[in-house]
């Protein structure tokens, strides 16, 4: 099927006072060659503007719905909101017998888990639907990829299309196999009637069509996602990830300063210093980790904390500077501790659970003086401190927040109007700093909408990997899953070191390590010391040789697993370049020494020389031995790894 071929007004639905709406014909005003808005007019001022893009290279297209009331009165009640409810025409699949059930070709739907905090986050799962079956996927709490991915892909043989909900709170999606296939999208349980002059905005929706092959589909979708869905390459920000160290915030700044000086005296090579939370409030308790300490109970005090860091984090921002490197710095606005600053000066910016007892509160970003106090907040924080990249956490679920604080006839607004406010607090910060970076973390993976990806990268995919001695294996996991959605994501290394394996699993678009971030992990000049900054050298090398092929062509040889009796393959590849990668593990309990990975993209009759990293050793194969599996890949050790690197070369 061909999407740009389906364009039409309309692909939305809703009722008004429980009754279904004919939509009538739009007002059409183009806004360039491939965007215009539809204007839809309904009686009593209620005005829907659909603002639709079509990008005709990858045939896809977007559009974003936003209601205005233009009356003098309250509208009547909206509710069933569908941003997107639209059929795409698979073919039918043949009949299934009484006691069959279907596999591929068969039409089947995937999605993936979210950001959840467990070895199986990430992993893709598949669902086959019949004639008349129905599928649906959506949140639990109010952020956008908890439990789930918001990204479903519906694929019959070949032919694919991915969706995606472009909503950073809650969102439903309904996917139903009837006279090809219904996908609907939207956030849920809306109830509301908008009041004069009131205007609000509801999901994205992004389709993509492929018509290729599912693995070749998602890099089509990556490149998409690269080029139109992504802060990172645009304008003055980088093209990739940091290479960075981080800094627990409760350590001092004398010490941290130390640490930035090793790493410059012995050329480590990271490139960026990451200050974690720990860094705010008023405590004068010891705070030498995440584990230990206060720290948690002053989010809300927003100020540098004086007894970890008398000069504000200046002078160490000046070292971080005058070492050539670059500073990130965590900050959670949306959330706060009754009793510190903010809630004590400002109890009407935040909003209460529906628990009486809760000391948590969640920051409205709906209430236009809240916004523009945490956009004045990080600008400043920004400005001071010459930050380059701002990583924003949220550790808490809001729906609850958000539904406490609506009226009956109007559920769903409170949370529209703080997405809506999310939005233009990035906007504005991203617009007042051009070369600046946001690093969306959430609890590790659970803001991962396209809305969000368009103005930030994840660098921290899970929380999974805060306990430093995480399972690797998994981590490697969970990276292989996000990168079938994601070009831009990203993991720590945790703070064990030693296990070149171990790193290998963590290695995608960006890399920051533990190692040396807390007060009790010192950074010495001890010979064992040194030999350990060496070999962390060794591995940023390493690493850096490989990063920019991870926001390449990705094609997972294997899928995401959680077994520890196989092997794990990766697949990067640039064509433009005639080059790629190839990551291969054997994992701790396989039995397998050697694997004869089939490989995707290349010249048949071309030539490639592999390098392997390891040894050394160097091999020139025809484009057709590596995509056929007549190579082989070998590795003696149980929990050990290889990465080969391959290049077209001229026949001699």
């Amino acid at each position: 099927m061909r999407l740009e071929d389906m364009i039409c007004e309309g692909g939305f639905s809703f009722l008004l006072d429980g009754a279904a709406v004919s939509l009538p014909v739009p007002e059409k005003k183009a806004v360039s060659e491939d965007a215009w808005e539809e204007v839809y007019r309904f009686l009593g001022g209620l005005v829907i503007t659909r603002r639709v893009t079509l990008y005709r290279e990858y045939d896809a297209w977007d559009w974003v719905l936003s209601l205005k009331n233009e009356g003098s009165e309250d509208t009547g009640i909206l509710s069933g909101l569908l941003d997107c409810d639209m059929a795409l025409p698979f073919p039918a699949d043949d009949p299934l017998r009484p006691g069959f059930r279907p596999f591929d070709p068969a039409f089947k739907v995937i999605n993936a888990i979210g950001g959840a905090q467990s070895p199986e986050d990430f992993t893709p799962r598949e669902f086959f639907l019949v004639e008349g079956d129905s599928r649906e996927f959506g949140t639990v709490g109010g952020r956008s990829s908890s439990p789930v991915m918001p990204y479903v892909e519906m694929v019959r043989h070949e032919e694919g299309v991915i969706a995606a909900v472009g909503w950073s709170g809650d969102w439903k999606v309904r996917v139903t196999r009837q006279d090809g296939a219904l996908y609907q999208a939207g956030i849920p349980d809306l109830h509301f009637r908008l009041h004069p002059g009131e205007e609000i905005r509801t999901t994205r929706t992004v389709l993509l069509a492929y018509d290729n092959g599912c693995i070749h589909g998602h890099n089509k979708w990556r490149r998409f996602m690269k080029k139109h869905f992504s802060v990172m390459g645009q304008g003055q920000r980088p093209g990739q990830g940091p290479v960075a160290m981080s800094l627990w915030g409760g350590v001092s700044t004398e010490e941290c300063i130390r640490r930035v000086q090793m790493v410059q005296k012995y050329q480590i090579g990271f490139e960026y210093i990451w200050m974690d939370a720990g860094w705010y409030g008023e405590s004068k308790e010891d705070c030498p980790d995440e584990f230990s300490g206060d720290w948690g109970i002053h989010a809300g005090t927003w100020t540098v904390n004086p007894t970890y860091h008398p000069d504000g984090l200046e002078d160490l921002a000046r070292e971080i500077k005058g070492a050539g490197m670059k500073f990130i710095l965590w900050c959670e606005p949306e959330r706060a501790i009754l009793g510190t600053r903010w809630t004590v000066e400002h109890p009407d910016w935040f909003l209460h659970a529906p628990d009486k007892a809760a000391t948590t509160v969640h920051l409205n970003l709906g209430n236009e003086e809240a916004r523009e106090a945490v956009i004045d907040l990080i600008d400043g924080l920004v400005t001071r401190l010459d930050l380059d990249c701002y990583r924003q956490d949220f550790n808490l679920e809001p729906a609850g927040f958000w539904s406490h604080h609506d009226t009956q006839d109007r559920r769903g607004i409170t949370q529209i109007k703080h997405v809506m406010g999310l939005y233009a607090f990035w906007d504005a910060l991203l617009a007042r700093h051009p070369k600046l970076f946001i690093d969306n973390c959430a609890s590790g993976g659970r803001r991962l909408d396209i809305e969000l990806m368009k103005r930030s990268m994840p660098l921290w995919q899970t929380d999974y990997a805060c306990v430093w001695n995480y399972d690797a294996e998994d981590v490697q996991s969970h990276t292989s899953g996000a990168m079938w959605w994601l070009p831009y994501t990203g993991t720590g290394t945790g703070s064990i070191t030693g296990s070149t394996y171990r790193y290998r699993c963590t290695y995608a678009a960006s890399f920051v390590t533990a190692r040396w971030s807390y007060a009790w992990q010192e950074m010495t000049e001890t010979p064992e010391a040194v030999e350990e900054m060496k070999w962390m050298k060794e591995r940023l090398a390493e690493y850096k040789r490989a990063q920019p092929y991870y926001m390449e062509d990705y094609y997972p040889l294997t899928l995401p697993c959680l077994s520890k009796d196989t092997w794990a393959l990766q697949q990067f590849d640039r064509p433009e370049q005639g080059d790629g990668m190839v990551v291969a593990f054997r994992r701790s309990r396989s039995s397998l020494s050697v694997a004869n990975p089939e490989l995707y993209g290349l010249d048949a009759d071309a030539l490639y020389e592999v390098e392997n990293s390891d040894t050394g050793e160097r091999h020139v194969y025809t484009g057709r031995q590596l995509t056929e599996g007549k190579w082989a890949v070998e590795i003696p050790e149980k929990g050990e790894s290889r990465m080969l690197f391959y290049k077209k070369v001229e026949r001699p």
